[in-house]
């Protein structure tokens, strides 16, 4: 039956319910504006990890799926050991310095951006007076093609496996 039915939406058969953070859930009902913002205030935890499909009824029990620990846990790489992002960089002479990034899946990727925005991305620029054309921008890298390519590496990963995200 897990053959058929996908990764993320797969109970996740050792977690708990609890292992769901409700701060982390509110914030991003929040920033997403979500109806469910408001009324999560007035319903229970599972009714509202149900109504975000992120939990699912076995019997009696309520557990969490594999996409609501990925988003909602502190430590999904607790559930999955891959689920972290490696970033490395390259000084062009043998020397690297490696990063992890750990947390919830929106708290990484919010951690590799503004890293990668504030020291990796530079931005060059000259100034051509006589052609009256004043300063002249450039990057090392776009800004766009990074986020897009972050973006797609997170949530299109195979978390069942347990490498990282890779970022060189």
């Amino acid at each position: 039956m897990s053959n058929q039915i996908p990764f993320d939406d797969q109970i996740h058969h050792v977690a708990d319910i609890t292992d769901l953070n409700i701060v982390l859930i509110q914030e991003y009902l929040a920033a997403v504006k979500s109806g469910l913002a408001e009324q999560s205030h007035d319903m229970t935890f599972i009714d509202l990890c149900k109504s975000m499909n992120i939990a699912a009824e076995i019997g009696e029990l309520v557990k969490p799926k594999n996409i609501g620990l990925l988003l909602f846990h502190n430590h999904p790489e607790k559930f999955f050991p891959g689920a972290f992002i490696e970033l490395t960089e390259f000084d062009g002479i043998g020397r690297y310095k490696e990063k992890i990034f750990t947390g919830p899946l929106a708290y990484q990727i919010d951690a590799v951006l503004t890293y990668i925005k504030g020291m990796v991305i530079s931005k060059m620029g000259e100034e051509f007076p006589k052609a009256g054309v004043g300063l002249s921008e450039c990057f090392n890298y776009p800004l766009k093609a990074v986020e897009e390519g972050l973006l797609n590496a997170v949530y299109h990963k195979l978390y069942k496996e347990n490498a990282p995200v890779e970022i060189r």
